[in-house]
């Protein structure tokens, strides 16, 4: 491998470019559970050159910006990585495998030891949960979030 002077090594680029590295590979890395311990790779020509992978991503637009996979479950690549806000990424996180509706958002809920249980439906707004009721099917819950978020977060990541 051919090491180049780019003179980035102290760039906040050059620090995203090999966390993403070390997150996906080293298994004595805190998160690496969450990335290469799922199987999500970084592509051969990114492992291998910062240049091409800024030259695919760009530099962070801005200071509130950090390293984003667009598909969750996908690998960093050219055409599923991003810069994006702590927001914005919030908002593009994956199910939880203890989510069992399937809907982000709605949870089984049981309300009481002596009534039935209940969908619930929440929704994220600047770092807040805010729950938007109680519903008797997953349809109504899942329905109630979706217009929530297109009424909150317009058509971002429907």
């Amino acid at each position: 491998m051919k090491h180049s002077k780019h003179g980035r090594s102290a760039s906040v680029e050059y620090m995203a470019w090999k966390d993403m590295k070390y997150r996906c590979s080293n298994p004595n890395v805190k998160s690496y559970k969450y990335y290469g311990g799922r199987g999500i790779k970084v592509c051969e020509q990114w492992v291998n050159s910062f240049e091409i992978f800024i030259k695919d991503v760009g530099n962070r637009p801005d200071k509130g910006y950090s390293l984003d996979r667009i598909d969750n479950n996908g690998d960093y690549e050219p055409k599923n990585v991003r810069w994006e806000t702590q927001q914005n990424q919030m908002r593009n996180n994956r199910l939880l495998r203890k989510t069992k509706s399937g809907v982000r958002g709605v949870v089984y809920h049981k309300t009481s030891p002596n009534q039935k249980k209940v969908w619930r439906a929440a929704i994220t707004v600047n770092y807040k949960v805010v729950y938007l009721g109680y519903y008797e099917s997953i349809e109504e819950a899942a329905l109630v979030r979706k217009k929530a978020q297109l009424e909150l977060w317009g058509n971002m990541l429907l």
